[in-house]
């Protein structure tokens, strides 16, 4: 486990209903477990169902690091 995941789960506290130990709450619309993605613009989390049966297609915008990106996931608007 490196630094940044580390950081997140110390960040998330012991609150059921994160994944994995990333820190990421469940999707708040259809209840999906979240992932990280990455990509060449960088790393994002989204919901694991947004192309089967989650109808907003939740994710975040690219974000630099793993902790950037747990964070934008949970405090979305």
């Amino acid at each position: 486990m490196d630094d940044l995941t580390k950081d997140a789960n110390n960040h998330a506290g012991a609150e059921s209903g994160f994944n994995a130990g990333l820190g990421l709450l469940p999707c708040p619309f259809c209840g999906g477990e979240a992932h990280l993605t990455h990509g060449p613009r960088g790393m994002r989390a989204e919901c694991k169902k947004r192309f089967d049966g989650c109808n907003m297609n939740m994710r975040t915008h690219h974000q630099i690091t793993e902790l950037e990106a747990i964070n934008a996931w949970n405090t979305r608007a």
